[in-house]
């Protein structure tokens, strides 16, 4: 006797779930792609990213105004801008790719450069602890050797140029004057412990890039890269210990907004979400597949998230606590049976599944399965769930469909 395959019409929920998440896709006025995000106050915060591009709101995201970059050098046009850091609403840097570092002491309204790195090197990430003092991390070109620069005059000179070590450096952050991090390529990690006068490398035991590091106080830290991997020390970098992640997607940026809430974001329109100090990892719906390369936390329940193409996310409750009031939409998305027991195939017409992931009515991801190959556009996956509603995510070559499942 046949099987009894019951075909449901199912639902995409893409905008609505951002919506119930309270992750808000803001108007950035730019399809480039965004690279660092920045709020030095409440209200007021700043973007950079591809083609010159800075952004700034002086209204919570609600509106943002495109700033010009102005310098008295003779520079090419349109520098892709990878790293934004302001010490206050007025004073702050900018710096990327074979450009000179920006800066401006009057909150973007006119930029000049601190110094001019004749198109020798990349410069990915930007760190001040103060006013004055300030670290930039990068690599030289053809080479790729790590470049570690530092300021002590508010990025108006840069100096202390260190080669040191054949591998890109993507991120530095300094969580008191004195102690500093720096993590890159191949499981890099460096410490500092006397404000950069020297450098020590520390063993993370990966050798997956790492593109961000965050500590929430000399001894506690994180750090995030390749497939998905999320390292935390607990002792000041001399030992790593690799969190369960519960995706496979490359992650480009962790913030912790408060000592145990953290955030990290991703490819794929990843976001993920830790209460607990990094014990256990959830899956939060971001509403789009762009590339997320930015997270920031202006406190602890409004932060920004910025990516590819422009998105710009914001939420004003850390994200949401649940799915609800979803309103429905045509999808490509099909599942069957439904309501299914212990597993169901998931089917999306015309597009090849790269990952399907289960969320219950939370929020919380509950089951997640790699078909990074993308060649079917139909697979079979198996759970072991309780009775209920839950919502499942097809991640695909062209973005995400989400369709509603039962399971009795």
């Amino acid at each position: 006797m046949k099987k009894l395959i019951c075909i449901l019409v199912i639902f995409s929920f893409a905008l609505n779930v951002v919506e119930a998440q309270n992750w808000d896709v803001l108007n950035s006025g730019t399809s480039v792609n965004l690279f660092s995000v920045y709020f030095p106050g409440a209200n007021t915060g700043y973007i950079a990213g591809d083609s010159g591009t800075v952004l700034k709101t002086t209204n919570g995201g609600s509106n943002w105004s495109r700033q010009t970059l102005l310098d008295t050098l003779v520079i090419p046009s349109n520098p892709c801008l990878y790293s934004v850091f302001f010490t206050s609403t007025n004073f702050g840097c900018a710096t990327g790719a074979s450009w000179p570092i920006f800066v401006t002491s009057n909150g973007g309204t006119t930029w000049g450069a601190g110094f001019e790195n004749t198109n020798v090197m990349r410069l990915n990430s930007l760190y001040f602890t103060d006013a004055n003092h300030g670290y930039a991390v990068g690599d030289s070109y053809p080479s790729g050797d790590g470049i570690i620069e530092q300021t002590t005059d508010g990025g108006i000179d840069w100096t202390h140029w260190i080669y040191l070590i054949s591998k890109s450096l993507e991120s530095v952050f300094f969580p008191d004057a004195g102690t500093g991090y720096v993590a890159g390529d191949s499981g890099t990690i460096l410490k500092t412990t006397n404000g950069g006068s020297t450098y020590s490398f520390l063993s993370s035991g990966i050798k997956k890039n790492l593109y961000s590091v965050y500590f929430t106080d000399t001894a506690t830290g994180y750090t995030v890269g390749d497939s998905g991997t999320i390292l935390k020390t607990i002792d000041g970098g001399r030992n790593w210990v690799k969190q369960v992640s519960g995706t496979s997607s490359r992650l480009k940026s962790v913030f912790f907004a408060g000592a145990d809430t953290g955030y990290a974001a991703g490819w794929n329109g990843t976001i993920l979400v830790t209460t607990n100090g990094g014990t256990t990892w959830t899956s939060m719906v971001s509403g789009t597949s762009n590339c997320l390369n930015s997270v920031f936390f202006a406190d602890g329940h409004t932060g920004y998230v910025a990516g590819d193409s422009g998105i710009i996310l914001k939420t004003t409750n850390g994200g949401g606590d649940g799915i609800s009031e979803i309103s429905p939409s045509p999808t490509l998305l099909t599942i069957y049976p439904n309501p299914a027991k212990n597993k169901c195939e998931v089917q999306c017409a015309k597009c090849k599944i790269k990952c399907v992931e289960i969320f219950n009515l939370t929020g919380e991801k509950v089951y997640g399965a790699d078909f990074s190959s993308g060649t079917d556009d139909r697979v079979e996956v198996d759970f072991d769930l309780v009775a209920g509603v839950y919502f499942v995510k097809a991640t695909n070559e062209r973005g995400v469909e989400i369709g509603k499942l039962i399971i009795n």
